[in-house]
């Protein structure tokens, strides 16, 4: 008498010894790289494209051993993948997953899920995104994050990473209550890492360089490659390449063999970092390959302006090339919001810039709601006017390059307005430097302090703690606490009471 497993096992191999040879393959190779099957990912091992294996995808859906379930491609029976794997000899099995595992299939599954049949969905996430697939990305991170379903331990990662995408995707409100959402069961590290970030792509960079400062406190090293990236952006802001350079080398020291959030802005980062004063040669291939990486553009949409700029100036036509394939790949991805309109924008500041129009430029910081992408826009329309070289459009490029400088000094990036500052002595204007005595001293007092700072210092002066302040204002209370320090300091205070008797009657 023959058992039901027996007889399972039979009529499975009866189905898969049907197929054409070309999709046991695929099958077979699809299991070794783990339960979802990234179809990308198994391209790439056959050495092949993803267009060239569709009808062989069409067949295994059409036997019904393959099926579309949660944005992926899995196996219909989870037993049909064991029984395909005890079928590869040892031999050939151990160095396929080691090819596997070489490429990371371009960031996919590792040999830690060959044998899991219940992998993270937030790991399957951070692929998804750093490859590139937005939409499935956050498909399956928000599923994650909201099933009641999910394991407890996966749905806190999950909300992490959604978190991550959401501040890409410019979903601040949202990001910011996922963030306080996770902060009892995740500890301080990550969310102040996201907080950092939120910062980062807000402007914020004093609070943005305090989060992160309070993430590497914290010690938990799921936090520190993002808290380490975020602390390299601000020390090139700083103007202490030197600073950048360590931050990111230990950011990618940190990482684990599976990131819990994407890397992308690592990525970036470390690119930045390593052109910093130099011209394309200094990156090689690893620019035009992260150019051409559309997430990144979410991540960072003044990213594909300044590669324009630099390529430009190389002469570097294949990274023109990829920054354009990139970025109009992003906006066909991008959801409806804030980011989508600042992916529209630096396209248009893109292609300005390749043609150097400086009429086209002129419209881009106005439309451009990313802050550092809009200063990048100004600057750039004043210096082709500058370049141009037409006395009667002076005025216009002066003006430009002062709503440029502006905007990165508000944004803290000392470099960029020192830059700006030296292209305005060139033709015969002098902005005093914020950064020195008689300006500092014009920054003294209440009239002195910050937007936030001055948020802070009446929720303080009405009595608030630095905790509640901080879920006022969406800070953790580290960054309430720095904010306060550079309150008492301009003030010239050392309490909160006599804050509050500072405090003008009409705030």
């Amino acid at each position: 008498m023959v058992s039901t497993a027996g007889r399972q096992l039979t009529g499975t191999r009866g189905v898969v010894d049907r197929l054409s040879p070309g999709c046991q393959q695929l099958l077979r190779v699809a299991a070794v790289a783990g339960p979802v099957v990234a179809i990308d990912e198994v391209a790439e091992v056959l050495l092949t494209s993803v267009a060239a294996l569709l009808p062989t995808i069409d067949e295994a859906i059409g036997s019904g051993l393959l099926v579309v379930r949660d944005c992926s491609l899995v196996f219909a029976d989870p037993g049909l993948r064991r029984r395909l794997l005890a079928g590869i000899p040892g031999p050939v099995l151990g160095p396929l997953r080691a090819e596997i595992r070489r490429g990371e299939l371009r960031a996919g599954i590792t040999e830690q899920h060959a044998d899991d049949d219940d992998p993270d969905p937030a790991l399957l996430s951070v692929r998804e995104w750093d490859r590139g697939d937005v939409s499935s990305a956050l498909c399956r991170s928000r599923r994650a994050s909201e099933d009641p379903q999910t394991p407890a331990r996966q749905r806190g990662h999950a909300r992490m990473v959604l978190t991550y995408q959401l501040i890409a995707t410019d979903e601040p409100d949202t990001a910011a209550e996922l963030i306080r959402q996770v902060e009892p069961e995740a500890g301080q590290a990550v969310p102040a890492a996201l907080r950092a970030r939120l910062a980062l792509r807000q402007g914020r960079t004093d609070a943005a360089r305090a989060e992160a400062e309070a993430a590497i406190r914290d010690g938990d090293p799921l936090g520190t490659p993002l808290a380490r990236a975020v602390l390299a952006v601000t020390a090139l802001r700083a103007g202490d390449p030197a600073g950048a350079r360590r931050h990111a080398v230990l950011g990618r020291s940190a990482l684990t063999e599976e990131p819990a959030l994407p890397t992308t802005f690592l990525d970036w980062v470390e690119l930045l970092v390593t052109m910093d004063g130099r011209d394309t040669e200094a990156a090689g291939p690893a620019a035009t390959a992260l150019a051409g990486r559309a997430v990144l553009y979410l991540e960072e949409p003044g990213a594909a302006p300044w590669l324009t700029r630099l390529a430009l100036g190389a002469g570097d036509h294949e990274l023109v090339a990829a920054v354009s394939a990139g970025l109009d790949s992003a906006v066909d991805q991008c959801p409806a919001g804030r980011t989508a309109v600042a992916l529209r924008a630096a396209a248009a500041h893109v292609r300005a810039l390749a043609a150097a129009d400086a009429q086209a430029l002129r419209r881009v910081p106005e439309n451009q709601p990313d802050p550092w992408a809009a200063a990048l826009a100004a600057e750039d329309h004043g210096t082709v006017l500058l370049r141009d070289g037409d006395p009667g459009d002076q005025a216009a490029a002066v003006h430009s390059l002062q709503t440029a400088l502006s905007a990165f000094t508000a944004i803290g990036a000392q470099r960029e307005s020192a830059r700006v500052r030296s292209t305005l002595r060139r033709v015969g204007v002098r902005r005093r430097d914020p950064g020195n005595g008689a300006a500092r001293r014009e920054g003294s007092g209440w009239a002195g302090l910050t937007d936030m700072e001055r948020t802070i210092a009446h929720l303080v002066g009405r009595g608030l703690t630095n905790q509640q302040a901080s879920r006022q204002v969406s800070l953790s209370p580290h960054t309430v606490n720095y904010h306060l320090r550079q309150i008492f300091r301009k003030l010239g205070v050392r309490s909160r009471v006599e804050i509050a008797r500072l405090m003008p009657r009409d705030v």
